[in-house]
């Protein structure tokens, strides 16, 4: 039968001892409804505990409508639910039509408009959320009953606004958005620490990093990988990088070049490889990085040109 058929419901007002409660929100993780193939992303319970090694997954997967984008810790969370749209008749009798929405605003303290301008990306897409207390409870949504799958929690009118520091005030951003205004918080659902191997609170986001070309010549390669974060004269690198993160390739010759040597000189990264791959000048090369912690997607992107050295 369906479900728009049922007329009779009922619900049980029996309270269990264990209640999956929200509460002490000290994080959101932000992630879209879809990955990029259509299917719904979600937290998976069929097996527990959850390890470090699938949750370090959420953050750092391929698919970027796959992946979690956690905001660290939040400040000044605040949630409320607006009142419903109460239809009155002339004669006195009331309906409800409708539930109010649910607004959901919280603080990031420190940060700056590099930042935002990553948080504004995400009002274009089909995006949810999760909420992660101080206790390392996630709390997210259950669909059709399946308690077996924590989806993110549709959301919608996502904004942010910058603060600017001054006197007692610090700076950083406040960001808000409605609970998606289809779905009930009878529809939340709550998993406890004892889920995770790890802290879902210590959940940090990518930071996104770009090529930036020093010196190119057929026996080195000389880069850094420079945010959007930081100083205008002095923007944050990465650091920590090593060879078996890099593969190099001359487009030139459709050849790949076996990188045997990185150095790091903060942030600043000199590339050797064997002689026998030497580029010639005038060829054009392409960097791929691939690490945890960083969005390198772009580095590809970055044309490299052979020149003949200083």
């Amino acid at each position: 039968m369906s479900e728009l058929c049922v007329c009779t419901r009922t619900g049980n007002t029996g309270i269990a001892l264990c209640q999956g409660l929200v509460k002490d929100a000290d994080g959101i993780i932000f992630q879209p409804i879809r990955k990029a193939n259509g299917t719904l992303n979600y937290i998976d319970l069929a097996t527990l505990p959850i390890t470090g090694t699938v949750m370090t997954g959420w953050v750092n997967a391929a698919d970027k409508l796959a992946r979690m984008y956690p905001t660290g810790q939040i400040n000044d969370f605040v949630s409320e639910r607006d009142d419903p749209t109460i239809q009155e008749g002339n004669n006195g009798n009331k309906q409800y039509v409708r539930q109010g929405a649910r607004n959901i605003l919280f603080s990031i303290w420190g940060v700056g408009a590099a930042l935002e301008a990553q948080y504004e990306n995400f009002m274009s897409l089909e995006m949810g959320f999760y909420i992660v207390s101080k206790q390392d409870a996630v709390t997210g949504l259950v669909r059709k009953g399946d308690k077996t799958k924590v989806y993110p929690i549709p959301l919608q009118a996502l904004f942010t606004k910058q603060i600017f520091g001054g006197g007692d005030i610090g700076a950083g951003l406040n960001i808000s958005f409605d609970m998606n205004i289809k779905n009930k918080d009878s529809e939340l659902i709550t998993v406890s620490s004892e889920a995770f191997e790890e802290s879902p609170s210590e959940l940090r986001g990518l930071i996104t990093f770009n090529l930036s070309v020093i010196e190119a010549t057929p026996t080195a390669l000389v880069v850094e990988f420079v945010s959007d974060q930081g100083y205008a004269n002095c923007l944050f690198k990465a650091t920590g990088l090593v060879a078996g993160d890099m593969t190099l390739l001359n487009v030139t010759d459709e050849s790949a070049i076996a990188i045997t040597g990185v150095t790091e000189d903060e942030g600043q990264y000199t590339i050797t490889w064997d002689g026998g791959d030497n580029p010639t000048v005038a060829d054009v090369l392409q960097l791929t990085v691939e690490k945890d912690g960083g969005d390198y997607s772009s580095v590809p992107d970055t044309e490299i040109t052979v020149t003949s050295g200083s």
